[in-house]
């Protein structure tokens, strides 16, 4: 299972072997040499279920490759891997990426009982593993040295849609979730943002996604004068049918939840109640210049303006390939490049990670449900 939306020896790339003779004795001393681009091609791989890889982030891949060319000469080839969200598929799926030499890294999209579980074999083979769909919080905690997280974290998640209830001036909270581990990291984020201020969690209930439960807990919220609702959920359409009754039944209370919204799909399905609902995202997703020209150039190509994972995606190749070219030997150097700190100018925001991995961002802005999409919140709201 993963939050939903729509989550040694690596021989990357071709293995050359050179050998170095030696004056002293006669005695020659084989050498590897890493070679990433063999044939002027990057060869990644994207592991996931294509209910989580939708076409937007593929645009996004396609818009990265075609910058890859412009700007390096290279031909980026993303080899799309469908696991089908299955556990024991999806283990064996990236094993085999692992191990295979083409590969310089593997983008992920899986399940996060899945990432878990793959994460120590790319670690043992010392294969670049960047997640991108989202996974459990203390993955990071484990200190791998070559994985990356390429989202904000849960808590981080958390501690956003918290200053935006205590900035909004809610004072009660009714935090609404289903016990899985990574809701109860977004409640701690919740819990420290409102800390020390007017804003109170009055209620963390469990919801279940049945009519009959949703209008109990509506009736809760109402004797409690609740101002706000905060929903972490994990299941793709859970929290776009509560907002549909929630707005059917005449409650016009403010919801604030992550990113598991924010997916075409729910878009479709529920998008005509979702007006208003802030949304926190999973990748920084500021108003920039940059950002602007990116999204016209992606909205004459592709007909509509590109969701986050679009600009995530692209964003972390355009920043791979970019490390790649700066002299880089070996796989591991890779990953103490692309964690030394060095910002990267993305679309969207300043990006760097940590010495663990983790995507370090600051300032983001929570979106804002209108005009049919989820879009970076008005500034001075």
């Amino acid at each position: 299972m993963r939050k939903m939306r729509n989550g040694r020896k690596a021989v990357i790339s071709g293995f050359l072997v050179s050998m170095a003779v030696m004056s002293l004795g006669g005695c020659g001393k084989e050498e590897e040499v890493w070679n990433p681009i063999e044939n002027n091609q990057i060869k990644i791989a994207l592991i996931g279920s294509s209910e989580y890889i939708g076409q937007d982030i593929l645009n996004g891949i396609e818009t990265a490759k075609e910058t890859v060319k412009k700007d390096y000469g290279h031909d980026l080839v993303v080899d799309v891997l469908d696991d089908e969200g299955d556990y024991k598929q999806g283990v064996t799926m990236a094993t085999k990426v692992a191990e295979d030499s083409s590969y310089v890294a593997a983008l992920s999209e899986q399940d996060f009982d899945i990432i878990d579980s793959v994460a120590g074999i790319f670690e043992q083979e010392e294969k670049p593993l960047i997640v991108m769909g989202g996974c459990y919080d203390n993955i990071n905690e484990k200190e791998y040295e070559y994985l990356l997280t390429d989202f904000l974290s849960a808590e981080v998640m958390g501690k956003m849609l918290g200053n935006y209830a205590v900035k909004q001036g809610y004072k009660s909270i009714a935090y609404c979730h289903t016990n899985t581990r990574f809701e109860l990291d977004e409640l701690n984020g919740v819990q420290q943002a409102v800390n020390n201020s007017d804003t109170q969690i009055s209620i963390t209930q469990l919801v279940s996604d049945t009519p009959e439960n949703m209008t109990a807990s509506f009736q809760n919220w109402d004797l409690l004068d609740v101002d706000a609702l905060c929903v972490s959920v994990y299941d793709l359409q859970f929290c776009g049918n509560l907002v549909s009754v929630l707005r059917q039944s005449g409650s016009d209370i403010p919801v604030l939840t992550d990113y598991s919204i924010n997916n075409e799909e729910t878009i479709q399905t529920n998008g005509s109640y979702m007006d208003g609902i802030i949304c926190a995202p999973l990748y920084p997703y500021n108003v920039s210049q940059e950002l602007k020209l990116f999204e016209e150039a992606f909205q004459e190509k592709y007909g509509h303006t590109p969701s986050s994972n679009a600009v995530q995606y692209y964003d972390m190749i355009c920043m791979l390939v970019q490390r790649l070219e700066n002299g880089i030997n070996s796989s591991g150097e890779l990953m103490e490049a692309m964690k030394n700190g060095d910002v990267y100018k993305g679309i969207s925001s300043d990006l760097k990670f940590d010495k663990n991995g983790r995507l370090a961002a600051e300032n983001v802005q929570v979106l804002e449900f209108r005009n049919g999409e989820f879009l970076p919140i008005d500034e001075g709201q």
